[in-house]
């Protein structure tokens, strides 16, 4: 266990995310050697996403950032940003250790989820979604 925990921007970058997620991002962020913060576009609107897409940021207009696209009407995804020694860092392989922070919190609650470091046609480390439609 660590002492991280997220910032009140982490916490207002979450409003419109699922439940169920956040309830996993929290596990994830006690459980990591890695400290992690959620970005500003982890909830997006669909003009947000065309603006990435045409950017190459994103391969998608069905994202599941987008709660117009989610049943629950929900973002059910997020994209979190490592910190090392406090500075946002985009090395590859702190996403890695986050995704398995991810991966034991998603199991201890029976929560299946998606990680973009393991997307086989790119690498999207800092994206996490619901494995199903909610």
């Amino acid at each position: 266990m660590n002492n991280f925990r997220f910032s009140l921007v982490s916490l207002k970058n979450m409003e419109g995310v699922h439940p169920d997620l956040i309830k996993v991002a929290e596990l994830a962020l006690s459980l990591s050697p890695v400290d992690f913060g959620i970005s500003h576009l982890s909830v997006r609107t669909m003009a947000q996403q065309y603006t990435l897409l045409s950017e190459g940021k994103s391969h998608t207009t069905k994202s599941k950032h987008v709660p117009e696209n989610n049943p629950s009407g929900l973002s059910c995804a997020i994209d979190v940003i490592a910190y090392d020694n406090r500075h946002i860092s985009w090395e590859p392989g702190l996403y890695r250790v986050i995704g398995q922070a991810f991966v034991y919190a998603s199991a201890e609650l029976g929560t299946p989820i998606t990680l973009g470091c393991l997307f086989h046609s790119f690498f999207d480390g800092p994206h996490v979604e619901l494995r199903d439609s909610r």
